[in-house]
C-alpha cells in the first residue's frame, strides 16, 4: 500500500525575504556539493515574535500528482483545501493557486488549473478539477513542472500562475512516493 503524503508535504520555497514569518532564520543561506547517495543535514533557528504576520504578500501554491494512483489523496485534499486556506488567509496579504501534473506522455505533463487569486472559492475550484487519471508508471512530470511553476512559465494551453515579485512563496506538493 502506498503511503500518501498529505500533511507532510509542504515545501516552502522562499525567494523573497521572509519578514512575514520570521524575525530572523540562522543560518539565513546554505550551500554545498554532494556527491551521488550523500545527504546533509542542516539545522535552522528561526526566531519569530509575538505578533501575527501581516505585511508582505505570500503566494501558496497547490500542486497535486493527479496520476492514477492518486485517487485517496486528492479527495482528502479537496476536503480539506478549504481549512488550509481559510487558516493561512488570515496572515494578511495572502493568494492561492492550485496546478497538477501527470506522467510525462500523458495527455498533458502539467497545467495551471487556477492562477493567484485571494479568492479561496476559486483556488477550491481550481484544485476540484483534479481527478485521478493516467499514469502506468512512466516517468512522471514533477521536475518539468516545479521547474516551469517556479519560472512562471506557461502550460500547454497558455496558463501561467504568476508568482508576485515580491511574495514569499509556499508550494504545498501533494504527491506519493513512487
Amino acid at each position: 500500500m502506498k503511503k500518501f503524503l498529505l500533511t507532510g508535504i509542504l515545501l516552502a520555497f522562499v525567494v523573497a525575504p521572509i519578514t512575514a514569518w520570521a524575525d530572523s532564520i540562522s543560518p539565513a543561506t546554505y550551500s554545498d556539493t554532494l556527491a551521488v547517495g550523500e545527504s546533509v543535514t542542516i539545522t535552522k533557528t528561526v526566531t519569530v515574535d509575538d505578533a501575527p504576520p501581516t505585511s508582505a504578500p505570500v503566494d501558496v501554491l497547490f500542486l497535486a500528482d493527479t496520476t492514477g494512483s492518486m485517487c485517496s489523496a486528492i479527495a482528502n485534499v479537496k476536503a480539506g483545501a478549504a481549512s488550509i486556506m481559510s487558516s493561512v488567509a488570515g496572515l494578511g496579504d495572502v493568494q492561492f493557486a492550485a496546478a497538477e501534473y501527470k506522467d510525462i506522455y500523458d495527455t498533458y505533463t502539467w497545467k495551471v488549473n487556477s492562477s493567484f487569486t485571494s479568492s479561496t472559492a476559486t483556488t477550491q475550484g481550481g484544485i476540484n478539477q483534479w481527478y485521478a487519471s493516467g499514469g502506468g508508471d512512466g516517468p512522471e512530470g514533477q521536475m518539468i513542472a516545479l521547474t516551469d511553476l517556479a519560472n512562471n512559465a506557461d502550460d500547454q494551453y497558455g496558463n501561467s500562475v504568476d508568482w508576485r515579485d515580491d511574495s514569499t512563496r509556499i508550494l504545498l506538493w501533494i504527491a506519493d512516493y513512487y
